[in-house]
């Protein structure tokens, strides 16, 4: 049996439109909330030490 293989290649989000939806409502809602956070609220919990990340370096 021939399986079809896809390629898939990021498009630019200027080429991209999203249609009047439930998704574009719910986009502009989403974008609303978070626009309206200050970026105090957004780094939050980057910021506290219990959440802190440790990332390995490749060397």
């Amino acid at each position: 049996m021939n399986a079809m293989q896809y390629t898939f290649q990021p498009m630019a989000t200027d080429r991209v439109q999203l249609l009047p939806s439930m998704f574009k409502q719910r986009y502009a809602l989403n974008r609303r909330y978070m626009m309206s956070l200050s970026s105090e609220n957004l780094l939050h919990e980057i910021r506290d030490e219990r959440y802190t990340v440790y990332f390995p370096v490749i060397s």
